[in-house]
């Protein structure tokens, strides 16, 4: 294992990496008390050795050049490690390998690296030394062994990972789910979609929703400044309880329920009246096109559907979340299942197919002892009981 703190020694090892067909990657970073998550520590290892980048004290900028590099990058559970890694480094590696997520194909489940190397390997991890201070130099001996542990694993799981894919014929599949993983945005949000992650926001309408969406964005526009997070700047409840008051002036707002203001807070008090007074640029019909609920005669149909994909998820010895969940199952029988993940690809054919056709009332679900949930063909169409 190699600490690697100065930009000559990174230039070398990264070109030795750069050379191999993968390397394991991983992060080590705080979010505590931020709006983006501090990168702590770089992690990499291939088949020549393992080295423990250190972002405090050389620019980690140069990452780019393997990332560009025909190698492909083999994290486990990427999302948030990709997410700090291209706001640190800039770019994304060209292709990646989510061991995590291969787990979930190949019918493991979404483990843990630790309960994934002690199934598939049969070796354990070191004690995680998780919630210490990877900010904090110089680093620990234990926090040392335990980082190098994240990455020194990973290229036999996924070598192990990867037979398991193609025995079952869906390694296709799961190289598609990590295409989408990096194509996916993953910058600053967009504040004008910031809405969508308040808690209660769905029970609103009308102006009172057009205020919300305006405080939202307001809110993550001035997270994103002050490098804070969202709920310190104004919580989800306190956004709630304005946009319903719409207060037109400071003292309004200092009787919101919930808003931790003072008299001395002029400027944050003006910055949410300057919000809501933008609000009412949002009609009714403007504020109201996020997609609206399932109508009530289909709401039967969820719980239903969603036992089909898990029973088709067990059948095939396949994480079902990995195939759909119940938004995916919702945004489908809302349109008719003329789009949407489920009508897509793979997850047509494995289970898309069949549950339009049980909403279509083409067939019909039932429960045989010994076998489970199986479909049958419905002859009639006649209600046993009105």
């Amino acid at each position: 294992m190699q600490f690697v703190a100065d930009s000559r020694t990174l230039g070398s090892v990264l070109e030795e990496v750069a050379c191999a067909p993968a390397y394991a990657l991983d992060t080590e970073f705080h979010r505590e008390g931020r709006y983006r998550p501090k990168l702590a520590l770089v992690q990499l290892a291939w088949r020549g050795g393992v080295v423990l980048i250190d972002p405090l004290m050389v620019d980690v900028a140069p990452l780019d050049s393997l990332f560009r590099s025909g190698a492909r990058a083999v994290l486990h559970a990427a999302d948030q490690d990709l997410d700090v890694l291209e706001q640190s480094v800039g770019t994304l590696p060209n292709a990646i390998f989510d061991t995590q997520l291969a787990c979930r194909f190949v019918g493991l489940g979404p483990l843990s690296l630790d309960a994934a190397c002690k199934t598939v390997l049969g070796v354990r991890l070191p004690k995680p030394a998780s919630v210490s201070d990877w900010l904090r130099r110089p680093l620990e001996a234990t926090q040392l062994e335990y980082a190098a542990a994240d990455v020194r694993h990973l290229l036999d799981l996924a070598d192990h990972l990867e037979r398991e894919l193609e025995r079952l014929g869906r390694a296709e599949w799961f190289e598609g789910e990590c295409e989408t993983l990096l194509r996916r945005r993953r910058r600053e949000p967009d504040p004008d979609a910031a809405w969508t992650r308040v808690k209660g926001i769905r029970r609103l309408s009308g102006r009172e929703l057009g205020a919300a969406k305006a405080l939202a964005a307001w809110r993550e526009r001035r997270a994103a400044r002050m490098d804070r997070p969202r709920e310190s700047v104004l919580s989800d409840l306190a956004l709630i309880a304005v946009a319903r008051e719409r207060p037109r002036d400071r003292d309004g707002l200092l009787r919101v329920r919930g808003l931790k203001a003072t008299t001395e807070d002029g400027e944050f008090l003006d910055e949410i009246l300057r919000a809501l007074e933008a609000s009412e640029e949002f009609s009714v019909g403007e504020s109201q096109q996020e997609r609206k609920p399932l109508p009530n005669h289909l709401r039967p149909l969820v719980p239903l559907l969603s036992s089909w994909l898990s029973e088709v998820g067990r059948r095939h010895q396949i994480d079902p979340t990995v195939v759909g969940t119940r938004d995916d199952i919702e945004e489908s029988l809302s349109n008719g299942f003329t789009s949407g993940r489920l009508t897509e690809g793979w997850r047509w054919d494995l289970v898309g197919k069949d549950l339009c056709r049980i909403a279509q009332g083409e067939v019909g679900v039932f429960h045989r002892p010994g076998r489970g949930l199986i479909l049958l063909t419905v002859t009639s169409h006649d209600d046993c009981h009105d």
